[in-house]
Parts: structure tokens; C-alpha cells; sequence
């Protein structure tokens, strides 16, 4: 209820309840960030699927999202300084003042985690990891 208070009937927040799976590719699709202000991930699967619709990501610089956003040189995300909102409202701000620098990351995002995170690579990965515990 605070949040609708504060957003106080603002047309550009949209409190959607319950989505169905379609609607929530459309969301990503559509979106101009995604952003996860989290102090604290395991493997943030969130953020490969906003990738994966070509939906660019902010993110906080916790180590397990820095995982998924980066390999080697390349980075596929932005990044705030993690419990800091100021950062955050900062890093954000710059992001809808600078629009294009969204839209580069729009294609290679979606094209890493595609290529890197795909179902046929985490089985093999998951298979690769039992036959390392059994021996094989």
C-alpha cells in the first residue's frame, strides 16, 4: 500500500498483479531496463531471463551478478553500488538521460546469454557436475 501511495497515481507505474508466463515475455520485451537493486543473490536467473528478451539489466555489483553480466572484457549490464540507493537513483537517472547507451546493450545481451546459458548448456553442465562427484 505505501508504494501505491507514494506512486500516487503516476501513469508510468503500473502495479500489474499476477501476470501469465506469456504477459511476462511481453513485459521483458517491452521494457526499456530491468533493474535488481538486490544485496544478496545465489545465481540471479532473473536477470538471464530479462537478458534473454534483449531487456538490459541494472544491477547491484554483488559478485553473483557481476557473474552474469560479465565475461572477460565484455559486460552485458549496468551496475550501482549494491545498498546505495543514491547510486542506484543516480545510475538510473543516467540511463533514462542517456537512452542510447540502453539500446547497445539490447543485441549482445540477449545473444551472450542465448549462446551461454541456454537449456542444452545447463544440462551438460549439470550432467558434467555428476559425473565429477560419481568418478566418471
Amino acid at each position: 500500500m505505501r508504494l501505491r501511495n507514494i506512486a500516487d497515481g503516476d501513469p508510468r507505474i503500473i502495479f500489474t498483479g499476477y501476470v501469465s508466463r506469456d504477459e511476462v515475455h511481453e513485459i521483458y520485451s517491452n521494457a526499456f531496463l530491468f533493474s535488481l537493486p538486490s544485496d544478496l543473490e545465489g545465481m540471479p536467473a532473473v536477470i538471464l531471463e530479462a537478458l534473454s528478451h534483449g531487456c538490459p539489466v541494472l544491477t547491484s555489483d554483488i559478485q553473483e551478478s557481476l557473474d552474469v553480466i560479465r565475461h572477460g572484457e565484455e559486460q552485458f549490464g549496468f551496475v550501482h553500488r549494491a545498498g546505495d540507493v543514491d547510486d542506484l537513483t543516480k545510475q538510473l537517472r543516467r540511463l533514462v538521460e542517456n537512452p542510447c547507451q540502453v539500446e547497445k546493450l539490447k543485441g549482445p545481451g540477449r545473444d551472450f546469454v542465448n549462446r551461454n546459458y541456454s537449456w542444452d548448456r545447463a544440462v551438460e553442465m549439470t550432467v558434467d557436475v555428476y559425473k565429477h562427484v560419481l568418478g566418471v
